[in-house]
């Protein structure tokens, strides 16, 4: 078999040296980060969210009157508040 150099394939041809600019690889925006139907559905999943988590919290105080499990539930709300709006800014 014969000694390939670097840039070369296993057909012997020379292939041209492959050049990463860095510097392009930070500007580039995740698949997430653009508008579309992907970042519509993250708005839909995490306004579904604090919306089940909403009520979820209203049952527990009204119908077990446990105080607690409400208030995790309030959490909850307010941690998904708090990255919708966090991900709203740092776009």
């Amino acid at each position: 078999m014969p000694d390939l150099h670097r840039d070369d394939t296993t057909t012997g041809q020379p292939q041209p040296k492959r050049r990463f600019d860095l510097a392009a690889i930070g500007r580039r925006s995740h698949r997430a980060d653009t508008l579309g139907p992907s970042s519509y559905g993250d708005v839909l999943l995490k306004i579904t969210v604090i919306l089940l988590s909403s009520i979820n919290a209203v049952m527990w105080e009204v119908y077990t009157e446990s105080r607690f499990m409400a208030l995790v539930w309030v959490a909850i709300v307010v941690g998904f508040i708090g990255w919708m709006i966090y991900d709203k800014r740092s776009r």
